[in-house]
């Protein structure tokens, strides 16, 4: 028979429950409110040593102080209104007030970035600048804290108050007065953490882009697209199908698309530590399957399949290869369309419409380069004559001896010539 707990059992345990609930909220509120005192000096600081004096002694115009200062009076009014609450203990409906001014915090997060880059600038560049910011760090107060420092400070304060109010929000018990108000904010700024670091990524992503985009020696594939993720790079080596040595080659993997390329040579004059493109492949139409690499040994190598091309990709790393493999796999399904769930663009393949802008193959002649050609991304022709066409050959004529001159008029056709000797 099941053994049935008296009621004051119960009762006791709920009770128990309660009271570590209640030593939780009031442990969370004094460490939020602690905090939210040093966060409103620490921003009383920035203000008084760095903006009011800047604005009286007008180091700096008033357009690239506001670049690097932003809204930062406007944010410490409103937590100044919000530790009055808190100190106070109504911390539901000081949130509930609070929430309202998250779009602050929103905007200054997106010009943080910006902000930063400019005060880089005007400190290298403006001297008077330079040493009135050197001085005001040397004060006591800010305690070794720099300008840098404080001006991030509103951007690190954003994931604390997700922290607190879930803490909060976990130990309130639902028949609490402001346990309504406290749940709200919690997914208030639950949801302005996650808008921010979207826009994050996305800076962060179009760093890398444009970064690879630095690196190629030429600008007429152009990487920069809104919809375009960069996923990784790195070296590994293409082996040959017939018996030729292995080419180590530098590929991108984005979202919708693999770039191989290859190395410049290190003594050219305009393109030196370059990278050439070679070929851009669609994940759209691809499928990556791996040879070997499962075992305990060294390396590994994997199979990509195209439409026009294939690739055997190897490493020495093990590690590394199937880190490349996980990935392509898992990029090459999201760019499915059959696939549930998966990363749509609204114009991922609008490059690869065309057929003629699809990778492919180009003998190089001897003059061009001793290695064997690989695949290349050739931009589509623009229909005017002349345009991206090869080098003209040059007249040949011929002598009683039978020999070649480059004088010569071409007989019939101009792509050969026959002589009878």
């Amino acid at each position: 028979m099941r053994m049935v707990q008296p009621t004051s059992t119960i009762a006791s345990a709920i009770l128990q429950q309660r009271e570590r609930w209640q030593r939780q909220f009031i442990c969370t509120s004094r460490e939020l409110i602690a905090s939210e005192q040093r966060y409103c000096m620490q921003l009383n600081l920035l203000i008084t040593y760095f903006v009011d004096i800047l604005t009286a002694k007008r180091i700096l115009c008033q357009a690239v102080q506001s670049d690097i200062f932003g809204c930062i009076n406007e944010i410490r009014s409103a937590n100044r209104n919000l530790l009055v609450h808190l100190e106070g203990g109504r911390i539901g409906f000081g949130f509930e007030e609070f929430c309202p001014h998250l779009k602050l915090y929103i905007n200054y997060s997106k010009n943080l970035c910006d902000a930063l880059a400019t005060l880089k600038v005007q400190t290298k560049k403006n001297k008077a600048f330079a040493r009135f910011k050197r001085l005001q760090e040397s004060r006591p107060d800010l305690q070794g804290l720099t300008l840098e420092d404080l001006l991030s400070l509103p951007d690190g304060r954003l994931q604390q108050y997700k922290v607190f109010l879930r803490n909060l929000a976990e130990n309130t018990s639902p028949r609490h007065m402001e346990f309504n108000n406290i749940s709200g904010a919690e997914r208030a700024v639950t949801e302005t953490c996650r808008q921010v670091g979207l826009f994050k990524a996305s800076q962060r992503n179009l760093e890398h882009l444009h970064r690879v985009q630095s690196m190629l020696k030429s600008r007429r594939f152009n990487i920069m697209h809104q919809d375009r993720v960069y996923i990784r790079e790195g070296w590994l080596f293409v082996a040959p199908k017939k018996g030729e040595n292995l080419k180590e080659r530098m590929f991108f993997l984005f979202s919708d698309m693999l770039l191989m390329c290859r190395q410049c040579h290190p003594f050219h004059p305009v393109h030196e530590g370059k990278l050439e493109c070679q070929a851009a492949f669609p994940l759209l139409k691809g499928s990556v399957t791996k040879v070997f690499g499962d075992t305990s040994g060294q390396g590994g190598l994997i199979k990509l399949t195209f439409d026009r091309e294939d690739l055997l990709l190897m490493s020495h790393n093990q590690e590394d290869i199937s880190d490349w493999f996980d990935q392509l796999d898992s990029s090459i399904r999201q760019c499915t369309p059959e696939a549930t769930g998966t990363y749509q663009t609204k114009d991922s393949d609008k490059a690869f419409e065309d057929e003629e802008s699809l990778p492919r193959i180009r003998k190089r002649s001897w003059h061009e380069d001793s290695e064997p050609a690989g695949p290349t991304y050739l931009p589509q022709s623009s229909g005017v004559p002349g345009e991206n066409s090869g080098p003209k050959k040059k007249a040949q004529k011929t002598n009683p001896t039978g020999r070649l001159e480059p004088d010569a008029t071409p007989l019939g056709s101009s792509d050969s010539i026959c002589l009878i000797l």
